[in-house]
């Protein structure tokens, strides 16, 4: 990649290489202005200028799936506004 890729509102950025080693970071609850940056000393994800966000979640290996479908898992599982129910039904002894 040439340059910096830039996305305002958007609540995900995602890079990979052949390998399918990726570098991500999502913002679940707030569109934000994802920087994504080329490889070298700047191989780096994050925001500026942009909607304060409330949380940050980090990526970094392979993903199983599509990095796009990664991502968007994430996105929908780690957003605070809609947080998943969790039950314990019963501790499991050793």
């Amino acid at each position: 990649m040439p340059g910096q890729v830039k996305a305002s509102e958007t609540y995900w950025g995602i890079k990979y290489n052949a390998d399918r080693l990726a570098l991500g970071l999502a913002t679940p609850e707030t569109a934000a202005s994802h920087v994504i940056a080329p490889g070298a000393g700047a191989g780096g994800v994050g925001i500026e200028n942009s909607t304060p966000v409330r949380h940050l979640v980090t990526y970094a290996g392979r993903p199983i799936t599509a990095p796009a479908e990664t991502m968007n898992r994430l996105h929908n599982t780690l957003d605070l506004d809609h947080a998943i129910e969790v039950r314990l039904y019963a501790a499991q002894t050793r």
